[in-house]
């Protein structure tokens, strides 16, 4: 038979157990609990341990509230009155009643308009056209297609009829090879820069981003 782990005095969260006061209809130890405002709250070994169950008597619930966002319906911290989503909005400077789903220049993730493709949103939805007809084969080899290839080599006609479904080594056969960044801005590849200052390459790519991967060059 395992030896009681006793949880007397010990603390999880806003409780303190107090000691034992019996067990639930499945065997498992029940534990007398103390709230720091006060009050009793009787909890099984296991979930004090797992911390599966709140750390509180529920006088914590108090401090939450709506968020204060019109049409929002997640809760928030009363002390900011916003919840998780739009308090991480507010941290980055994003408008608090901007609306889900927006395309363009109210996108967060607008770069100014730098996609390499125009009307790239029609490429993708003819990509899925091509690929679906194509029953995801490739043309070329009959590996399975997961791109679309230009037949024409251009980047502005995106019809149907001028794309090709192929796989990634195929579709790569057509286009030169292309330099990578580090190459064009350091002179070497992240794996050289990774052996020369004997360090990983998501560290090389750290450093890159903070603007000091030149010093340590």
């Amino acid at each position: 038979m395992p030896l009681l782990i006793d949880l007397t005095g010990n603390e999880y969260g806003n409780l303190t157990v107090v000691g034992r006061v019996g067990r639930t209809k499945n065997f498992h130890i029940l534990w007398e609990c103390r709230c720091v405002c006060g009050n009793k709250k009787i909890m099984t070994g296991h979930g004090l341990r797992t911390g599966s169950y709140k750390p509180h008597c529920g006088c914590m619930d108090s401090i939450y509230q709506s968020c204060l966002v019109e049409g929002c319906e997640r809760s928030g911290i009363k002390i900011k009155g916003l919840c998780c989503f739009h308090d991480e909005r507010r941290r980055n400077g994003t408008a608090l009643d901007r609306p889900f789903g927006v395309k363009g220049e109210l996108s967060h993730w607008w770069r100014g308009g730098i996609a390499e493709y125009e009307n790239h949103s029609e490429l993708k939805v003819n990509r899925k056209i091509v690929l679906k007809e194509a029953e995801y084969i490739c043309s070329l080899c009959g590996e399975d297609a997961t791109q679309t290839h230009h037949i024409d080599l251009s980047k502005d006609n995106h019809s149907v009829s001028n794309l090709l479904a192929v796989c990634v080594s195929c579709n790569l056969k057509h286009h030169p090879k292309k330099t990578s960044k580090y190459k064009r801005i350091y002179g070497r590849t992240l794996d050289e820069m990774a052996k020369k200052i004997n360090v990983s390459e998501s560290t090389v790519r750290k450093h890159h981003k903070n603007g000091s991967l030149r010093k340590m060059l």
